[in-house]
């Protein structure tokens, strides 16, 4: 044996614990670095279909003064693009009068679908489709009422809720409710980019 293994070998022996140390950190590296990039594509394959399932919008345009119609038609000049209007505005409502972004529903609309985890789409004036944060966070349930501020400007003011979906493009509790209520002035451009 050469004199420089010789002397690798007793330098080992003579830190055991420094040297198997060592190696399981190198390991464990090797096997985050395989990890995180086995992973990557699962994810990547999983949030791709999810997106174009769902038809999430790509761009979200927002007006206090609402889209007309010849608005929606220019934004759907962009090639592939699909547009929508929806009505939103921010309310109070609930048990302590939360902050609320109010999103129109429209049985015809194709971008941003509800994945709903229970209940059914709004059937009527008087129902509502509250965000599932709304069920862990605040105890909402199926079939309680939820009343919005005076302030509100809607037509009815107290509505059944008769669904919590898993996802939708709003933050805090979002609630869509049937095109026939008047929702304030604001309004949303959904637009939808379809990949080639």
């Amino acid at each position: 044996m050469k004199p420089m293994t010789k002397n690798l070998w007793r330098e080992i022996r003579a830190s055991k614990g420094r040297f198997i140390a060592i190696i399981l950190i190198i390991l464990m590296g090797c096997l985050i670095f395989v990890g995180v990039r086995a992973a990557g594509p699962g994810l990547n394959e999983s949030l791709t279909t999810t997106v174009q399932k769902a038809k999430l919008s790509d761009v979200q345009l927002m007006s206090t003064t609402g889209f007309t119609r010849k608005d929606v038609k220019a934004a759907e000049t962009v090639a592939g693009a699909q547009a929508e209007a929806t009505k939103f505005t921010y309310v109070t409502g609930g048990r302590n009068a939360l902050a609320v972004a109010l999103y129109g529903y429209d049985r015809q609309a194709n971008l941003n679908q509800l994945t709903l985890r229970s209940g059914h789409l709004p059937r009527s004036k008087t129902q509502v489709v509250l965000d599932y944060r709304a069920k862990s966070e605040y105890n909402y349930k199926l079939g309680q009422k939820f009343t919005f501020g005076k302030t509100s400007a809607l037509k009815h003011r107290t509505y059944t809720i008769v669904a919590l979906p898993i996802r939708r493009n709003i933050s805090i509790m979002g609630c869509a409710v049937p095109p026939m209520l008047a929702m304030g002035p604001c309004a949303s451009l959904l637009m939808y980019h379809k990949a080639k």
